[in-house]
């Protein structure tokens, strides 16, 4: 199992991606920034960060998995935040719109390509991918405006 120390925790400005429902995409364009919140986010994605540690997190009981997860998240406590992955193609898999994003503030790497921001706030929306087309956040709120 990989090895943390404080030097696995960013706050310097990286680029990710998330799938979202049109909803979410809407409301998160017209932001600017995610408007994703969760009260327990580690629930509604513990298969996500699961998988993304590989297969030695199945070898790990319940709570030995709890709390190594716990133990990756900077901060405490862990009352919101959202799941994001640096893999474009991975994110259109899972829906028809990916938002990419601009993460400004904390955030934890569980693997090369699974990564837990903390503020939605703090992720800036570049870029949204509908359908593999690239559009710009005006251009997407156009497209269903009109």
């Amino acid at each position: 199992m990989k090895d943390f120390n404080l030097m696995d925790f960013f706050t310097k400005p990286i680029t990710l991606y998330r799938g979202v429902g049109l909803d979410e995409a809407l409301k998160s364009c017209k932001k600017g920034h995610l408007v994703h919140y969760s009260k327990d986010p580690m629930s509604m994605d513990w298969e996500v960060i699961e998988y993304s540690l590989g297969d030695e997190a199945s070898e790990m009981s319940d709570e030995e998995l709890g709390e190594y997860i716990f133990n990756l998240i900077p901060w405490r406590p862990v009352t919101q935040g959202i799941n994001l992955t640096s893999d474009l193609e991975n994110a259109m898999g899972y829906s028809d719109i990916v938002l990419e994003v601009n993460v400004t503030g904390e955030y934890a790497e569980f693997s090369d390509v699974h990564y837990f921001a903390k503020e939605p706030n703090e992720c800036l929306v570049t870029t949204v991918y509908y359908k593999n087309k690239e559009y710009s956040k005006e251009e997407f709120l156009s497209f269903f405006e009109n």
